[in-house]
């Protein structure tokens, strides 16, 4: 029973710290980088989902990846259906041009 408990709360823990890795950022910084990053091929854009009001995104290059979190309010990804955060990278979906825009309600 004490190993179940303290799995749970190992879990529990690794997943806050995760999210804790990611920046807050605004949404016209978001979309800069977004545009900035355009013609650099060796750049990419994942989609990991949306919790608690955020989308969360890695911008990835072959040495290093900066993790953001943007308020769900101010950015819409465009997909087919929504998609729910997830740590494992299998779920993760590679963004493209038109996928990140600027939610009409705070034009």
């Amino acid at each position: 029973m004490n190993l179940r408990i303290f799995c749970i709360i190992l879990i529990l823990f690794a997943v806050t710290a995760c999210i804790e890795d990611f920046k807050i950022i605004e949404a016209e910084q978001l979309l800069e980088q977004w545009e900035k990053t355009d013609i650099d091929t060796a750049a990419s854009w994942w989609y990991l989902g949306q919790d608690d009001g955020y989308h969360y995104i890695v911008h990835k290059w072959p040495l290093k990846k900066l993790k953001y979190r943007v308020s769900t309010e101010d950015i819409m990804i465009i997909m087919d259906e929504p998609l729910l955060l997830s740590e494992g990278k299998r779920n993760w979906v590679n963004l493209k041009q038109g996928q990140i825009v600027r939610n009409a309600r705070t034009r």
